[in-house]
Formats: C-alpha cells, structure tokens, sequence
C-alpha cells in the first residue's frame, strides 16, 4: 500500500505530466505547469484519491507538494 506522500506524487506526476517523487517538493512556483486551473485539478483529484474534504479556506495554501501531504495526513489521521 503507497504512503500518503507516494500518493500525492503519482496524483501529481499524472496531472502535471512530469514525473514526480514522493522526496520532492514540487509547487506552484517551481513548475509551470501548476497553474490556478490546474490547482483546483489536483486539489479535487486528491480529495476523491482520499475520500476526504479539504476545507475551503486551506485551498489556496495548499500550492506545494509538502503542503498537500501535510494536508492529507491531517485529515485522513495518520502520516
């Protein structure tokens, strides 16, 4: 079974097509392809990958690949 990390890096090396691994911390600011369409893309995959809900106002904080597994561990209670 992928850890919470390991998940988040296949999420984002399919939508943002490059590969990207569970060490990185790819963002917003360090790949062009991570636009504001494609944010609300990954945040929205992330959540049906989960089964979880990411509160609204933590969505615009959330531009980074640490951010998203920090995230995620927060809400599913386990790292």
């Amino acid at each position: 079974m992928p850890t919470i990390a390991e998940s988040v890096a296949s999420v984002l090396s399919t939508l943002l097509a490059q590969p990207v691994t569970a060490g990185e911390d790819v963002s917003m600011s360090t790949c062009q392809a991570w636009d504001s369409l494609k944010h609300i893309e990954i945040i929205m995959t992330v959540e049906q990958t989960f089964g979880i809900s990411i509160c609204p106002e933590h969505i615009p904080l959330l531009t980074s690949q640490h951010a998203l597994v920090s995230e995620v561990a927060q809400l599913v209670g386990h790292d």
